[in-house]
């Protein structure tokens, strides 16, 4: 695994990475400025809505196209390029699931899903950048092998989830929630989240850059919060549903 030196670039990322999981602890902890999307959908009349399904493709969308570009500009044959295929994956395995699995029934902040949209961007262009940065001389394969085995396994579990999740809703009409069951549910609330954090670890280590785990940690925190928020929101809505872990069975 590369460490990269101190250089001003690689400072300001550290800083920023730092800054994110500020921000997303301060916004999370609070229902008034919680992401609202979702069950969290806010009820400020005042605040720009659109439905749904169109602020997903609105959040996923962007880095698609971003990633599809460097797949077609990078050098097919250094890892970096793997790197963005594996952030292209990811992204449109979301837009699929935007357009083909999920059913909606609420509208979602204007503004959020452009603050998210533009929070992935950010992300797929520095674990592009940083991948970059690596010599080559210096990859581990089996590394590169281990994250890429990792990705793939924690797409999986988050793809088999939201299945889950979406046959909870009989008809495009059924806008009710329901306890999900089955999978990895019996033990935690939300083991798509789980899947998610796997994958972007496993993407973390392709990069081969010690620099790409604060990001990460910033997205495994985001997730972790919103788990907690999600846990609080079923236990309030169903309270003789069965006790569940928000993300990790017996430590969280």
């Amino acid at each position: 695994m590369y460490i990269p030196s101190p250089t001003t670039i690689n400072n300001l990322l550290v800083v920023s990475a730092l800054l994110g999981c500020i921000l997303v602890v301060y916004r999370e902890s609070k229902p008034e400025t919680r992401m609202g999307y979702s069950k969290f959908e806010q009820q400020d009349e005042s605040i720009l809505k659109i439905p749904s399904r169109m602020g997903m493709l609105v959040i996923y969308s962007p880095s698609v196209i971003l990633s599809l570009l460097a797949i077609m500009l990078l050098p097919p044959r250094h890892h970096s390029n793997w790197v963005a295929f594996m952030c292209f994956l990811h992204y449109f395995k979301r837009v699929y699931e935007v357009i083909r699995v999920h059913k909606y029934s609420g509208n979602t902040s204007a503004r959020d899903a452009c603050l998210i949209s533009m929070v992935y961007i950010t992300l797929t262009s520095i674990f592009i950048y940083l991948a970059t940065q690596v010599p080559f001389s210096i990859i581990d394969k089996r590394q590169v092998r281990f994250g890429t085995m990792l990705f793939f396994a924690g797409e999986l579990v988050n793809f088999y989830h939201h299945r889950i999740l979406s046959c909870l809703r009989k008809t495009s009409s059924d806008s009710g929630y329901k306890i999900p069951e089955g999978g990895l549910f019996k033990f935690t609330w939300c083991p798509h989240y789980v899947g998610e954090i796997m994958a972007f670890v496993g993407l973390a280590i392709v990069t081969q850059n010690m620099l790409a785990f604060p990001f990460q940690s910033a997205s495994a925190l985001y997730l972790g919060l919103r788990a907690s928020s999600t846990k609080a929101w079923y236990e309030n809505r169903f309270p003789a549903a069965v006790l569940r872990a928000a993300l990790i069975p017996g430590f969280f």
